[in-house]
């Protein structure tokens, strides 16, 4: 969170009200961001004139424009949760899961508890809904009982309340830089740089070229990144779902597994694999006993002699 504002303005005596908007809901390639900005009740009127407004229906160039008056502005804080697409999807798949409705409360709570964590005098958050507004609503009451804070949960809230539209603004050009900057876990695309080409080695013209580049890493708008915006119909997303799927291990850890998107790709072209957890746990085969018929090894592990690392020990 920053502290610009709570030099001029007082957490505890100044009523502070927030706003909570997400960026990349629907994305099969990064990070969920949400959003959180808060601003004294005494200027609100002040952020209505800046031109806040639903993130989605302005241009790069505006948000960024926008964002960077966030930043620097004297009355506003913000804040932002990043939900990482690994650990989302793992969620979202594992036993005991979470739906991304629950994923999306908690992380719009967690950011609330936060900022009351910090001492700020808050009496009003405005959020955009997910799922239905007045559960949604009745949510926030019961898990923030005791605290003097009114909710508002509405539809479109990001083009109806300036605050969210702050907030919408600081979560969607923050996870834009994150995809079109994004660093790399795997060794095979350590060496990608941002404009999706790899790094070529022992040119310095090439590495002047790259330094203009990561100068201007503000400046990228998601039409350039070349993973594009991350959602599974944009062009640019789709050819590096094609192109980056390893027949044994999937994708790399920017993409969310649990996608029907990345599913399907799965289902196309990785090698079929049955994981010991998959039995059911009263198969008398996970225990090592003969069962109605041998499981049928991949063709894929058989062409390219790869077999289990260990022997059953039963």
């Amino acid at each position: 969170m920053s502290t610009v504002a709570t030099k001029k303005y007082s957490k505890e005596k100044d009523e502070w009200v927030m706003g909570i908007d997400e960026a990349g809901r629907g994305p099969v390639l990064g990070a969920m961001l949400y959003g959180a900005c808060i601003c004294p009740v005494s200027r609100l009127e002040d952020l209505k004139q800046t031109g806040v407004f639903d993130s989605k229906q302005l241009t790069d160039e505006k948000r960024r424009e926008l964002f960077k008056m966030i930043k620097k502005s004297e009355y506003l804080e913000w804040i932002i949760d990043a939900i990482p697409a690994d650990w989302m999807s793992e969620s979202m798949i594992q036993q005991n899961r979470y739906s991304l409705n629950e994923i999306s409360h908690e992380s719009a709570m967690n950011l609330i508890q936060i900022t009351l964590n910090k001492g700020y005098n808050l009496t009003h958050v405005y959020l955009d809904t997910v799922g239905p507004p007045q559960s949604y609503e009745q949510k926030l009451m019961g898990r923030f009982m005791g605290y003097d804070t009114k909710f508002t949960v509405s539809k479109k809230a990001d083009a109806i309340y300036p605050i969210v539209s702050a907030a919408s603004i600081c979560a969607k050009v923050t996870r834009d830089d994150i995809i079109c900057n994004w660093i790399w876990i795997e060794n095979h695309l350590k060496d990608i740089e941002s404009n999706g080409k790899r790094k070529e080695k022992n040119n310095d013209d090439q590495k002047d070229q790259n330094d203009d580049k990561n100068k201007k890493k503000e400046e990228i708008d998601d039409n350039e990144c070349w993973l594009g915006n991350g959602y599974p119909g944009h062009e640019k997303t789709k050819q590096f779902m094609q192109s980056q799927c390893d027949k044994i291990f999937g994708f790399p850890s920017i993409v969310r597994f649990s996608w029907q998107t990345a599913k399907t790709i799965i289902d196309e072209r990785c090698a079929k694999t049955k994981f010991a957890d998959e039995t059911a746990t009263n198969s008398l085969a996970k225990w090592g006993f003969s069962g109605a018929g041998k499981v049928k090894r991949s063709k894929f592990y058989k062409d390219n002699n790869l077999d289990l690392c260990f022997e059953n020990p039963f």
